[in-house]
């Protein structure tokens, strides 16, 4: 029983590192996704607005 705890005792700070590199890792994803989702919007409501635009030119023509 004794391994077993030392053991146990042993792998809790490899566990609790691992577990901070994954929460960063997955935090930085979220943000990332994000950042790139409202760039995306942006870029898209460009569009729209172009596309608006020529839709205009077409009618006037």
């Amino acid at each position: 029983m004794e391994i077993i705890l030392a053991g146990i005792l042993m792998l809790a700070p490899a566990i609790f590192i691992v577990l901070l590199i994954a929460g960063g890792i997955i935090m930085a994803s979220l943000w990332v996704y994000a950042h790139l989702q409202h760039n995306g919007g942006g870029k898209k409501r460009r569009y729209e607005r172009r596309s608006g635009i020529e839709r205009r030119h077409t009618v006037t023509q």
